[in-house]
This record gives structure tokens, C-alpha cells and sequence, in this order.
């Protein structure tokens, strides 16, 4: 399958309804960590569930590590919160500072990604139902660790049509920041169903 190009306004439309949800979010994660939180201004691409390893950083046999919900509703799919392989270290560095038993890594990771992303992916949903006046409701998160194809599987149940929303975020401490992804995963029905509803919420705006 060929990239699929998203036009301007609906790249913009995108990421305003991603900034309001990241928005929530940061403030949500502020109070969680107890320190101010950044999430950069969303960057939106639409790419084929086919290529998704090529637009996400792998290092050597390291899995990413990350947790997804999936929503149902007039759009059916998933949102994955998802942190590359490299920077699953620094990613709880960056969180709890550096005063943590390495025993107890796995264990704290796993806690962290699935509180951190139903932050986030709630957020993020909540603004899309609200944006788009439907409702959507969403299953309670599910950690992964695993290779990006592998993550996909489990998020799509092996599903190998349709498309990725991928949004690139950069997740900011005071002690530093790394980048992070949220996986939006929806088959070609649920795609198009998304920019019919992404078109009328642009007309409402007068884009």
C-alpha cells in the first residue's frame, strides 16, 4: 500500500482536536508527576498499517513498550500510547527521577505506560467525540512490549488493512524530554468514516 496524504486543513484539523486532548493531558500528568509537563504541538501523518515499522524508531531487537485502549462507537479502532525502544529507560528517568530499584523497573514501567497513556488516550478520544458531537466508548488500556509489528497485531487484532494515524509528540520535563507516539489504528471503513466526520467538524470552523 502507498502512503495515503492527508490534505492541509485536515492535517491542521487533526492536530488542533490531538492539542486540545494533549493539552488535558499535560495538566493531568502535571499533577501525576508533580511537576510541570510539556507535550509539544502534535505532528500528523497517515501511513498504512503495513509500513508502520518504517515510521517508528527501533534499536536492535528492542521492543517498544507503551498501552492502548480501543474505542467503539461510530468509529471502532484503537489509540496506542507508545515509547521507542531506546527511550524506555530514560522515559521512567525522565518520570521518577533517578531514585528507583532497578529490580523493580519492569514492574514500575508497566504502571507508569498504563496510567500515563489512559491519560493520554482518553484525552485525546474524549476530544475527537466531543469535536466530532459523537460517542465513543473505550476499554480499559492494555500494556505492550513488544516489536512494532508485534504491537500492531495485538492492537488490531492481526489486522493488516487499513491505516495508522501516527502523531509525534515531544513529552517535556524540567529534567530533559524525549519523543513519544500516539498510534491511532482504524481499518478503511473506520478511515473514511473519520474524514467524513473531520470534514463537517472543518466546515463548523469554516476551514
Amino acid at each position: 500500500m502507498a502512503q495515503i496524504d492527508l490534505t492541509d486543513n485536515e492535517r491542521d484539523g487533526i492536530g488542533e482536536l490531538m492539542n486540545v486532548g494533549v493539552g488535558k493531558a499535560a495538566a493531568a500528568l502535571g499533577r501525576l508527576v508533580k511537576a510541570e509537563v510539556e507535550l509539544s504541538v502534535p505532528r500528523i501523518f497517515l501511513v498504512p498499517l503495513d509500513e508502520i515499522e518504517k515510521h517508528t524508531p527501533v534499536t536492535g531487537n528492542q521492543p517498544i513498550a507503551g498501552s492502548y485502549s480501543s474505542f467503539d462507537g461510530p468509529l471502532v479502532g484503537a489509540l496506542g500510547f507508545v515509547v521507542p525502544a531506546a527511550s524506555r529507560r530514560q522515559f521512567l528517568v525522565l518520570v521518577l527521577g533517578d531514585e528507583f530499584d532497578s529490580d523493580e523497573a519492569e514492574v514500575l514501567e508497566q504502571d507508569l505506560l498504563l496510567e500515563i497513556g489512559n491519560i493520554i488516550c482518553n484525552a485525546c478520544i474524549a476530544g475527537i467525540s466531543n469535536a466530532f458531537k459523537i460517542d465513543l466508548t473505550t476499554a480499559p488500556p492494555t500494556f505492550f512490549a513488544a516489536s512494532p509489528r508485534e504491537a500492531l497485531a495485538e492492537m488490531t487484532g492481526s489486522r493488516s488493512n487499513g491505516q495508522m494515524l501516527l502523531v509525534e509528540l515531544d513529552f517535556a520535563l524540567r529534567s530533559g524530554e524525549l519523543r513519544v507516539y500516539l498510534w491511532m489504528a482504524m481499518d478503511e471503513a473506520a478511515t473514511d468514516r473519520f474524514r467524513v466526520h473531520l470534514g463537517r467538524y472543518l466546515a463548523e470552523l469554516g476551514l
